[in-house]
């Protein structure tokens, strides 16, 4: 379905284009559905990839295609695939923003306070390098053959940007810290948007629906954890978090908005209003950081991996649900 992709350093691009595919375009990939069937959006997002895993998720991707699997509309109009926010190895630039000039403090909180600034001023670079990508989205990769879920896709980016902005520059940090960062490209998220015919449903707690996506999604032979296997011998930074390290949670809450008005399908882009551990879409036991937004836009992150992947969404009132299998 998909071609290799080349350098994704070139530029950004939509991976659908003409001289890197060779498309099946036949209806529903073999089952009866027509175009009109396909009219859910479904988006998985990888963080802090290198190239290697961006190549490892398409050709998963291309595995789970099919109407038993994801039940994607393979055609241009269908699906929307793009890598954001990259980082080319060694950059002067990113050095120069990973380190903000020093701070004046109090020699108790002086480290502390350092760490702060050096974030803020990288979170600040990636905001920026965000934002420059969705005018040549809209102007380069958007066609008459995508324009539908192109127009989404920009939607999703726009009501998404603060959480995608954390966890790039969380694997932003960790890659600048790593040994890697000298000889090794990084992707900033490689963002998997696309039509299915199948729902995601959220009261369906242990996925019984056969047909529906949460199997897919969520089962040992599934795509998420199909592509962690794929993923595991390719991602040379690691990304686990350490439960016992609260380090880590300053990253995520720095730069959080405060006070009320969060609409409650909203509320985990924002951060967590129960466990901290929780938020963030890299996890302990995940090779890169993973994130899935369903047909209504709910975002829906790794809670547990065990011979199933358990999914979990946050709400307001301290509701929470979750999904596994």
């Amino acid at each position: 379905m998909f071609g290799k992709k080349k350098d994704p350093l070139d530029g950004i691009r939509n991976i659908m284009d003409d001289q890197s595919i060779e498309l099946d375009t036949s209806s529903g990939s073999g089952s009866d559905k027509a175009d009109k069937d396909y009219k859910h959006n479904h988006c998985f997002v990888f963080f802090g990839l290198n190239e290697e895993g961006f190549e490892a998720i398409q050709a998963e991707f291309e595995n789970f295609d099919g109407p038993d699997h994801l039940s994607v509309l393979r055609s241009q109009a269908g699906v929307f695939i793009t890598d954001l926010c990259n980082g080319g190895k060694g950059s002067e630039n990113v050095k120069e923003h990973s380190q903000a000039d020093e701070v004046e403090s109090e020699p108790e909180h002086k480290e502390l306070y350092q760490y702060v600034a050096n974030r803020v001023k990288l979170r600040g670079m990636v905001e920026r390098s965000l934002e420059k990508y969705i005018p040549h989205i809209s102007e380069e990769l958007i066609t008459d053959e995508n324009r539908k879920i192109g127009s989404d896709f920009l939607k999703f980016i726009e009501k998404n940007k603060h959480y995608l902005v954390e966890n790039i520059t969380y694997g932003y940090k960790k890659w600048i810290d790593s040994d890697y960062f000298e000889t090794e490209d990084l992707i900033g998220a490689m963002v998997v948007f696309f039509k299915s015919s199948k729902e995601f449903d959220q009261e369906d707690q242990i996925s019984e629906n056969q047909d529906g996506m949460n199997l897919p999604v969520t089962t040992r032979d599934g795509f998420i954890r199909s592509c962690m296997y794929a993923l595991e011998d390719v991602i040379n930074v690691k990304h686990d978090r350490d439960p016992e390290n609260e380090d880590g949670e300053i990253e995520y809450d720095e730069s959080h908005p405060a006070g009320a008005g969060y609409k409650k399908d909203d509320i985990n882009r924002y951060g967590s209003n129960t466990e901290i551990m929780k938020y963030g879409a890299f996890k302990k036991g995940v090779p890169c950081g993973i994130a899935y937004f369903d047909q209504e836009g709910r975002l829906w992150e790794i809670y547990e991996v065990g011979k199933a992947i358990k999914l979990f969404r946050e709400g307001l009132d301290e509701i929470e649900r979750t999904v596994s299998h």
